[in-house]
């Protein structure tokens, strides 16, 4: 027979105590909270990616302009490797591709800027993008550029293709048309490289290489982009959804086969 005690601290045991029920209950609505504020939380952090893309971005821009200061008020131009090996042949098409620059010229613009080369990078893009070297392509290209650099580029508008959806206009001089873009996240594809970059998606940034599905249509809109920073001649920038981008070529000598971006 059990005293008195007993039966009170087994009454106060049962009392305090969980049942299954309501565990379960318990582990739901910590699951529904989570669900609710994991959106929130990814959201927030693509915000920051975003800010901070953009300052590097003004960075650029800023770096650009000194430049064009020192040579008679013309924009770095956006020539590869071999394109700058062509300059002297005015007969020549020269080649170019606005997401590299040659590796001479990226050197001079890391000069103007002091030395520092991060602001040539959309700090999420990461590895390969954000070592001291660049990323560095195949010989005769360049380096390709954690942004989509569109000044300095001859012969624009370039002929369209079957991809293309709109064409654009290379602003030469800081004096050029102010509303010409200049700058535009790495919202960009190359379908014989097999490569493709989305910095701005729903989870963050996105990058394949060496992807066979490129070659069919993997665009940077595929890869789950959202959308991308612009900066035009005149220093001002803004955030464009992916749904106003327009598909541009994005190199000189190549169709169907080259490098395509978005902005």
């Amino acid at each position: 027979m059990q005293s008195a005690d007993s039966l009170r601290f087994s009454a106060t045991r049962r009392a305090g105590a969980f049942t299954l029920v309501e565990m379960l209950v318990t582990v739901a609505c910590i699951a529904v909270l989570a669900a609710l504020l994991l959106p929130a939380l990814i959201s927030a952090k693509e915000r920051g990616r975003r800010v901070a893309c953009l300052n590097n971005q003004h960075e650029f821009y800023l770096t650009l302009v000194l430049y064009a200061h020192d040579h008679n008020d013309r924009l770095a131009p956006g020539y590869s490797d071999l394109g700058e090996r062509q300059v002297s042949n005015p007969a020549a098409k020269l080649d170019e591709h606005v997401v590299l620059l040659s590796h001479r010229m990226r050197t001079n613009l890391i000069n103007t800027a002091g030395g520092n080369y991060r602001f040539l990078v959309c700090p999420g893009l990461g590895d390969p993008f954000n070592r001291p070297q660049g990323y560095d392509s195949y010989q005769d290209y360049g380096v390709i550029i954690g942004y989509t650099y569109l000044g300095g580029h001859s012969g624009t508008p370039w002929e369209p293709t079957v991809t293309t959806t709109n064409q654009w206009i290379s602003p030469q001089k800081l004096t050029d048309n102010p509303g010409l873009p200049l700058l535009a996240d790495l919202n960009a594809w190359s379908v014989a490289e097999g490569i493709a970059f989305a910095p701005h998606a729903a989870r963050g940034p996105v990058m394949r290489q060496g992807d066979s599905r490129i070659r069919t249509n993997l665009s940077s809109e595929a890869l789950g982009a959202v959308g991308g920073n612009v900066t035009v001649l005149d220093g001002s920038a803004a955030w464009k959804p992916i749904w106003q981008m327009k598909t541009y070529r994005g190199s000189r000598l190549f169709s169907e086969d080259g490098a395509f971006a978005m902005w």
